[in-house]
């Protein structure tokens, strides 16, 4: 499974070190297998948002969406100032 190429190209800006990178990757590349209430995509772009960057908060972002990963999309929206696209669309470069 390959990651959408906005998705791959947030990753190389957010983590500087190859190995967070690559871990990073993995991480959101198992988005695709699981069962969601919400696109694979815009999870994993809400994720990032919230990340900032940081790998341990990436993991804890995957370790606890399972109770509504809606949740995620509404925090990362609101540390956006809501602007209502939800993620489903891009990253813009």
């Amino acid at each position: 499974m390959e990651l959408p190429q906005d998705i791959t190209n947030k990753i190389n800006t957010l983590f500087t070190l190859e190995a967070d990178r690559v871990q990073a990757t993995q991480l959101l590349e198992g988005l695709w297998t699981e069962s969601l209430t919400v696109g694979p995509a815009q999870l994993a772009r809400s994720m990032l948002i919230l990340s900032k960057g940081d790998l341990q908060k990436m993991r804890e972002l995957k370790k606890n969406y399972r109770g509504d990963p809606r949740d995620i999309l509404m925090e990362a929206e609101g540390l956006l100032g809501n602007p209502g696209h939800y993620f489903i669309e891009p990253f813009e470069d």
